[in-house]
């Protein structure tokens, strides 16, 4: 591709300013630890560009033109293991030679900045060229762990796999084989410090008429992976659950009820395989639709819920916490301005603090939670200054409290999509400058995931379209503090 045409001297002209704005910057170089967590944010700090872009290891492709390839997750655990997973037809095989049919597999990095070569994880089994993977996601605890689900062509039944990251390597595991007609969606997942993994989705009960219903699965210690239970109503139309697991075994389970929104949510204690009380409406004078509910545990028996809720003719984030026996009500509004949210997400951060981001108006804000107190900063824009259209946020914590967003910008001139990183400082509240994280001038990025572990490493992965290709690749960057 000639470099004088419009798309490079677009991509480029950023890239360059991305690098001028870094060098000024370079004293403050580095993703500043910091002294912990506090309370909410002063809402009087703006944003000032208090440091310079961190020092990610290079771009990696981990798989190049690979045919039905899916999203990648990523983790790292505690020691500095980074993994990316993927599902890919041409998988390397561990004997030798690539798969014909879809498998997942993995590329670790175990402490530099590279990756081994990718490996799959599955068997091929009774699987086909014509199979579907989706909602593949990865965790960490006590060790990296992913779930994922297929859809077999051969008959239109469904599995839910796993694979848990162990001294020998990756171990797979099947959840559950649903037959023909149970239509599985929204698998979702949690763990918890112990390594008690719980799984939820949706499944039509063709028994209880057809209506769709949240089930679980879970594993505990060594005693593998429990039947499956209903968890919700039999009356109920669930969709996009969502769980957490306390350190005791706990879990919240929320989801999204019937056409309505209705926000809905039962616990369920692992220990005793059963579940606890009763279905609670989260927000209990909810009138309009809510929707992409988030779970995470605080603390024992202490969770917190976010979800975006239409209100006024607009759609905002709203926030509550509660126990097993009830919600706080009326929630927060987590974001009061202008425009409507969506893509929002949540996830843990230190000493009992969750930070939710989302986008609103084209751009990408964050807010932060402590729960002393119950407060939620104000809501502030991560990539101020930027142009153009951003969507898909990602945000990863560090033990300290900072964190690294991460998300897709659309050049204000329209072309290929850009995957842009930012970084906050706890101990200051500084949100960094927007810097690029591809490096790729053909295509477009897209399905990020990013990960970071307690001490600041972090792994990120995307999909990356190449000029003259017909799949996209599979690309990765670590860092090491």
């Amino acid at each position: 591709m000639s470099t004088s045409s419009p798309k490079w001297s677009r991509k480029s002209a950023r890239r360059a300013s991305g690098v001028r704005n870094g060098a000024l910057a370079a004293l403050a170089a580095g993703f500043v630890a910091a002294c912990g967590s506090g309370g909410a944010i002063d809402a009087g700090i703006g944003q000032p560009p208090g440091q310079g872009p961190i020092n990610w290891g290079p771009v990696q492709t981990l798989a190049t033109n690979a045919s039905s390839v899916t999203p990648p997750a990523a983790t790292i655990d505690a020691n500095g293991l980074a993994s990316v997973l993927w599902s890919q037809i041409g998988m390397p095989l561990p004997g030798g030679g690539t798969s014909a049919v879809p498998l997942v597999g993995v590329a670790d990095s175990s402490s530099a900045t590279t990756f081994g070569a990718a490996q799959a994880i599955e068997q091929s089994g009774s699987f086909g060229a014509g199979d579907q993977i989706d909602d593949l996601t990865a965790r960490t605890a006590v060790s990296n762990t992913a779930i994922w689900r297929r859809r077999l062509a051969s008959n239109n039944s469904t599995q839910i796999g796993t694979a848990n990251r162990e001294a020998a390597g990756w171990a797979t595991e099947n959840i559950a084989s649903r037959p023909v007609g149970a239509l599985v969606q929204d698998l979702a997942f949690a763990v918890n410090a112990a390594g008690t993994r719980v799984a939820v989705w949706t499944e039509v009960d063709v028994a209880a008429g057809g209506t769709r219903r949240v089930q679980l699965s879970f594993r505990a210690g060594t005693t593998g992976w429990t039947p499956q239970v209903a968890v919700s109503g039999t009356i109920e139309d669930a969709s996009e659950p969502a769980v957490a697991v306390d350190n005791n075994g706990l879990a919240m389970i929320v989801w999204r009820q019937g056409q309505g929104g209705i926000v809905k949510s039962v616990s369920f204690d692992t220990a005793t395989s059963s579940p606890l009380g009763i279905e609670r409406q989260v927000f209990t004078l909810q009138a309009d639709e809510g929707r992409r509910p988030q779970v995470l545990a605080l603390g024992p028996n202490d969770y917190l819920v976010t979800w975006e809720q239409r209100a006024a003719g607009t759609v905002d984030l709203r926030a509550t916490s509660g126990t097993e026996a009830a919600w706080i009500n009326p929630p927060a509004t987590v974001e009061i301005g202008a425009g409507a949210v969506d893509q929002s997400r949540l996830v843990a951060g230190p000493n009992a603090s969750a930070y939710a981001v989302w986008r609103q108006n084209a751009a990408i804000h964050f807010a932060r939670y402590t729960a002393a107190g119950g407060i939620w900063s104000t809501a502030r824009q991560v990539n101020s200054g930027q142009a153009g259209t951003s969507a898909e946020p990602r945000v990863a914590v560090d033990g300290n409290g900072n964190a690294i967003f991460v998300w897709l910008q659309t050049p204000a001139g329209g072309g290929a999509d850009d995957l842009f990183y930012a970084t906050f400082t706890a101990s200051n509240s500084d949100i960094s400058g927007a810097f690029q994280l591809d490096t790729e001038t053909t295509g477009a990025a897209a399905s990020p995931a990013l990960s970071v572990a307690a001490n600041g490493a972090a792994v990120v992965a995307w999909l990356q379209d190449v000029g003259g290709q017909s799949n996209p690749n599979v690309a990765a960057r670590v860092l090491r503090p």
